[in-house]
């Protein structure tokens, strides 16, 4: 494995595509191109997300443009989600919905750039 180093991190993002469980089933990992939708895929809350890159990606304007992997935690618990939504209760959740061609490394960077200019709404 390459060494790794962590880029970005956003705290709650919701996924319709394939995610790898880990064997307790509390965390996930994802590529950030291509990701792959089946016709068992649901929704999932995910917390914590970190970007991983490896010494092989290569990074051109904040966008993944190679082997990018994400990690995060699965988000289960229905009062914690609405907290995570809500930054605690002080923000209204406002979703940024991407294509599906759209890659999900490009859609966290520009919600993680864009949150600064949202002062009552928490982007997810």
């Amino acid at each position: 494995m390459a060494d790794s180093a962590t880029r970005a991190t956003y705290p709650i993002i919701l996924v319709a595509f394939d995610v790898e469980e880990s064997s307790d089933g509390k965390k996930v990992t994802f590529q950030a191109k291509n990701p792959k939708v089946t016709n068992n895929t649901k929704a999932r809350f995910l917390k914590n997300v970190k970007e991983r890159s490896t010494t092989d990606a290569i990074h051109n304007n904040s966008e993944c443009t190679m082997s990018c992997q994400f990690d995060a935690e699965l988000v289960t618990d229905e009062e914690e989600i609405a907290r995570l939504l809500m930054k605690q209760g002080q923000k209204k959740p406002l979703f940024c919905i991407h294509g599906w061609q759209g890659r999900p490394d490009i859609w966290i960077h520009m919600c993680k750039n864009a949150q600064p200019n949202f002062e009552d709404t928490n982007l997810i």
